[in-house]
């Protein structure tokens, strides 16, 4: 699976997997810090990471919007990640997603790796090209 991935795949799965980490680090340090806050820790298990693309491309065009908004569906439809909008939650039920095949939501503001979602992610070779998008 992992050699059909476009290069703006593999560079999206690098920078999930990237803001996943910084976010579990983030989540067990507020843990740690505040044991009697319930419901506010793990919210990056649940939830995921936050969407953010102009984080990652500063300068990004509409065009890369489209192209990179197609890929995160496209990684979604192979079932290594999970669109989610923290707001609103799924359309139908109001929670969060747990599995890629349920109702997507109209506008993202998460995204999960699925387990498989980090596996492929952390099989990427460090030098395979991806690296290579850089802002505009």
């Amino acid at each position: 699976m992992q050699t059909k991935l476009s290069y703006l795949q593999k560079w999206a799965l690098k920078m999930l997997l990237e803001d996943h980490v910084a976010g579990v680090q983030w989540d067990e340090e507020f843990k740690r810090e505040h044991p009697q806050e319930r419901g506010l820790h793990d919210q990056t298990k649940i939830w995921g990471v936050h969407w953010k693309p102009k984080k990652w491309m500063p300068q990004m065009s509409r065009s890369d919007s489209v192209n990179l908004s197609r890929a995160i569906a496209r990684l979604e439809s192979r079932g290594l990640l999970i669109r989610q909008n923290q707001h609103i939650g799924t359309p139908d039920a109001h929670r969060a997603r747990t599995t890629p095949q349920s109702v997507p939501p109209v506008r993202c503001s998460h995204i999960l790796l699925t387990e498989s979602g980090f596996e492929v992610a952390r099989a990427l070779p460090e030098d395979d090209g991806a690296d290579a998008i850089k802002p505009i």
